[in-house]
C-alpha cells in the first residue's frame, strides 16, 4: 500500500478506494486490469471489422477508436461519483458473457471480493471452458 502524490490521475482506471482514499493495493490493480480488459474487448470490435475501417479517413478512424475510452461521454467528476454509487461499464454487445463476468468481478466495490491476479491468470487462459467460481 502506498499513498498518492498530487498530480494528474488516471481517474477512469482507478478503483473507488484509490479515488476516494488514496489506497493502492494489488486489488486496486485488479480493478484497473478489468478496465484494460474492457478496453481490449471494445477495441477488438474494431479489429473484427478492420478491413472496413481501412477505407475510413484517419480522422474518422480516430473518432471511432476514441469510443473505446472507459466511461465515454462522462467527465472525471461524473466518473468518480458514478463509480462510487455502483455504476459499472456495460458489457459490449460482442463480448462473450463469460468473459464479461470475469471482467465485472474485477470491479467489485469491496476490494476483498475481487479476484487476485493468480485467479485471473487461471481463468483468462481459457475463459470459455472454465466454469469455476472466482
Amino acid at each position: 500500500i502506498f499513498s498518492l502524490l498530487p498530480g494528474a490521475l488516471p481517474i477512469r482506471w482507478m478503483a473507488p478506494e484509490s479515488l476516494y482514499f488514496s489506497v493502492f493495493t494489488p486489488k486496486s490493480d485488479v480493478w484497473s486490469f478489468g478496465i484494460l480488459m474492457w478496453e481490449i474487448v471494445t477495441l477488438g470490435k474494431l479489429l473484427l471489422f478492420g478491413s472496413q475501417f481501412l477505407k475510413l479517413t484517419r480522422k474518422k478512424l480516430y473518432v471511432h477508436c476514441s469510443g473505446s475510452t472507459p466511461y465515454p461521454g462522462m467527465g472525471a467528476r461524473e466518473v468518480m461519483r458514478r463509480v462510487r454509487d455502483g455504476y459499472r461499464l456495460e458489457r459490449p454487445s460482442h463480448c462473450h458473457p463469460d468473459l464479461y463476468k470475469i471482467i465485472s468481478k474485477c470491479w467489485a466495490g469491496d476490494m476483498n471480493k475481487r479476484p487476485d491476479f493468480t485467479e485471473l491468470r487461471l481463468v483468462t487462459k481459457n475463459p470459455f471452458k472454465i466454469k469455476q467460481k472466482i
